[in-house]
């Protein structure tokens, strides 16, 4: 599974991960936001660097801020669908779910095989309308999966 960081904060989404971790599941974190921000947040739900893919933030030897890393998938158009293309590839997935509350975590299916709209934040109809399964609560995902 392939989550967006917006949720990381929502209630229910540490439990989730951890219900797909014991499934054996892998979870990856793609964001257009900054590494430096979310690895605290992912590391809270178990989610470690490695499986975060996101924006860097870059720094001169005085600590001065000189830009970004132009070369990380989510910094550019497309860039969601481009790091789940990465993931897949190297992990040899068959199969890959989104879940993501914009038309950017949209945007990656292909290459994930199904988009799970979230709109436990705030709800984007754009984005209900292209989920495969739209959800307002992680727990709607959990019972799903306690039941398989």
């Amino acid at each position: 599974a392939v989550v967006s960081t917006q949720s990381t904060g929502t209630p229910g989404f540490k439990d989730l991960v951890a219900e797909l971790r014991a499934n054996e599941c892998q979870v990856f974190l793609v964001s257009g936001g900054f590494t430096h921000l979310i690895e605290p947040e992912a590391a809270k739900c178990g989610i470690p660097p490695d499986h975060i893919i996101a924006n860097q933030l870059l720094f001169d030897d005085n600590g001065d801020y000189i830009g970004f890393d132009k070369t990380c998938p989510t910094s550019e158009s497309m860039g969601k669908a481009r790091a789940l293309s990465m993931i897949k590839e190297r992990h040899n997935f068959t199969k890959m779910i989104m879940i993501g509350d914009g038309m950017t975590d949209a945007e990656a299916r292909p290459p994930a095989d199904i988009f799970i709209g979230f709109g436990g934040n705030v709800k984007r109809d754009a984005v209900c309308e292209v989920s495969d399964w739209y959800i307002t609560s992680f727990s709607s995902i959990l019972e799903v999966l306690k039941e398989n």
